[in-house]
Formats: C-alpha cells, structure tokens, sequence
C-alpha cells in the first residue's frame, strides 16, 4: 500500500498545477513562416500565423484542415468554416453579417424589451452588439472565442472550467494511487481542482487549446472515451464540432459508398425501406458532409461517437423529410446516416 502524507499530496498537486502554465503557454505560435504546433488533432499544424494566432496561408504539406479554437480551414476561400459564418483571418472580420441580430426585431430594444411609461425602451446592450454585424470577439480573441460563429464566450471563464475538470480527474488520480479515503481525498481533489481552475482562468485561450487538443488525440486514438468526460466539458470544447468536421473532410467528394447506407438507396432498399432519394454514392456522400457542416448541436452516441439531427432546409427522404441523423466517429467514419422527420 502507498502511503501519502498530506504535505506530499499538496507537492503533487502543485507540480500538476505548475506543469499546465508551462505547456499552454508555450503552445500558441506567433509571427514566423515555419511553426509546429500542437493545434489539430493528430497531426501538427504548419502554416503562417497572425498576431491573434489563426492561420494565414496552410502550407502544401500541411493535410490537417482543423485549426486554432476548432475552426475548419476552407484552403479555397482562405477561410475559416464555422457552422453558421466564415471568419476572415487577414481582416480579423466574419465575412457574413451577425444571424442573431434584427432590425426589424431585436437590434434596438434586445430580445427581452422592457417598457417605461407605455413605451419599450432601447437597450443599450442591443444596440452596441449589433452596431456591427461583422465584428469578431468584440476585438479582443485574446480573452474571447466563438467557433460557432454565434457567441464569443470569455475564454477565461471557459479555461476555468476546462482547468477544473482536468483538476478533478488529476486530482482522483492522485488520491487513487496513494489509496486516499475519507476527508484527505477530498481534499487532494479539491485542491487539485481549484488549482488548475485558477491556472485555466488566467491561461485562458491557451488551456482551451491544449487541453481540446489532447482530449481529441486521446479519444481519437482510443485511449480515453468519450462517456467518462462530462458533457459541459465536451461542448466547451467543441468536439463534436471538431469530430464532425473532419468527418465531413474525409467523405465529401468521395464516390465510395458508405456499406450501411447502401439498403437506405432507391436500388439498395431492403423490401422498399428506401430512405434517401438518389442512388449516388457521391451525392450522399456530400449530403451528409454537408449536414456535418451546417450542424451545430451534438449528442455523445458512445465512448467515441456522436449522432446529430440537422435540418437541411430541403426534402431528402422519399418520405419528404427534411432532416438528416448521422451517427460518426471520433475516427471521421459515418456509422450511418438517413431522412427523419424532425428533430
């Protein structure tokens, strides 16, 4: 039995806590022509970099199209993909007005409109946020993200988060290999906690970076699944976005048919269960990649797979469904995919 005194718990804690800073802050790349760094999946990213750390121009060898924040790299627009707009790294701007904002509704008096003296009064808040449509991150990525295109969270509050969780498990890992019980273990686990909670909060857009980076390798390799992460981690780090994108990469274009889709076709359909309405490998293929890209809400299917339901805004089931469900892997394979009627 490993014994643990309270002091050498505390050592340990601090050596994990201390490590984090080092490694995320050293991660972000900035100004130079030949970088490597640990900002895609599983492979490393060569590119030329800004000052807010988003790639400029991908170089030849680079194949790995996901980049900083989970951003998909349009290398035809020179772009970055969003689920909802395109994000210009020269500019610093998103090249498609703000979806959420109105003139016509919400633009002057906010979402929630308050009244004095029968009259609804503007909100100031409103009116700032929708002064310009284009702006990304209120200007400052360094303390903000948005790889949705809709919402720029403070990455502080977000890198707390991440810190806390990664704490935690640092921490039960701690307290299970001296075989802690009782209040000596919660302590060690709230100590761990809290401080890698604080080094997140500080380290901010670089913890979110390093630690989705090294949640997306292990899951993908196989080395931690997906059902032992708690969800709010999962969607603060965009995974399933992440997971999705580079599933949409790997089968767009592609004339090889996915084997379990094959009884959903015309041809292929089993006693006339035919689901989608051509028997193209190819235009399926690219159906479902690009439902990957307009999806924007993920479910954990299991420990290395998600499913999604996406309104494709047209019929594609020959039973006029306009929605798509598929089911992939942190891998980038479809498990399968057909028509439904609704989310």
């Amino acid at each position: 039995m490993v014994k643990c005194r309270l002091v050498q718990c505390i050592i340990a804690i601090l050596i994990a806590a201390l490590l984090m800073p080092t490694v995320a802050l050293a991660a972000p790349p900035t100004l130079s022509h030949e970088i490597v760094a640990p900002c895609i999946i599983d492979e490393p990213c060569a590119g030329e970099f800004d000052l807010f750390i988003f790639v400029v121009v991908i170089f030849a060898d680079n194949t790995n199209p996901l980049g900083i924040n989970g951003m998909y790299w349009d290398e035809h627009r020179a772009e970055y993909m969003t689920p909802n707009r395109m994000f210009n790294p020269r500019t610093g701007r998103w090249t498609q007005p703000d979806p959420h904002w109105d003139i016509r509704t919400n633009s002057i008096f906010g979402d929630s409109p308050t009244m004095m003296n029968d009259r609804y009064v503007p909100s100031i808040h409103a009116i700032i946020q929708s002064g310009n449509l284009y702006m990304f991150v209120m200007h400052d990525p360094v303390n903000f993200i948005d790889s949705s295109g809709l919402f720029a969270t403070p990455a502080n509050i977000i890198g707390g988060l991440v810190g806390a969780g990664l704490g935690a498990i640092i921490g039960v890992a701690i307290a299970n290999h001296f075989e802690l019980t009782g209040w000596k273990r919660g302590v060690v686990i709230g100590g761990s906690s809290a401080m890698t909670a604080v080094v997140g909060w500080f380290a901010g857009p670089a913890v979110v970076n390093v630690a989705s980076h090294a949640i997306a390798g292990a899951i993908t390799t196989g080395n931690l699944a997906l059902t032992t992460i708690p969800a709010w981690i999962v969607g603060a780090l965009n995974l399933g976005q992440r997971f999705a994108q580079k599933t949409a990469t790997n089968i767009a274009g592609s004339t090889t048919m996915i084997p379990h889709l094959t009884r959903h076709t015309p041809s292929g359909g089993w006693k006339n269960k035919a689901k989608f309405l051509t028997d193209s490998a190819r235009d399926i293929n690219n159906l479902i990649a690009r439902g990957l890209n307009l999806a924007n809400n993920f479910t954990i299917n299991s420990h290395d797979s998600f499913f999604t339901v996406v309104d494709m805004g047209q019929e594609v089931g020959t039973k006029g469904q306009q929605f798509l469900k598929i089911v992939f892997t942190a891998a980038g394979e479809i498990i399968t995919a057909y028509p439904v009627r609704g989310l």
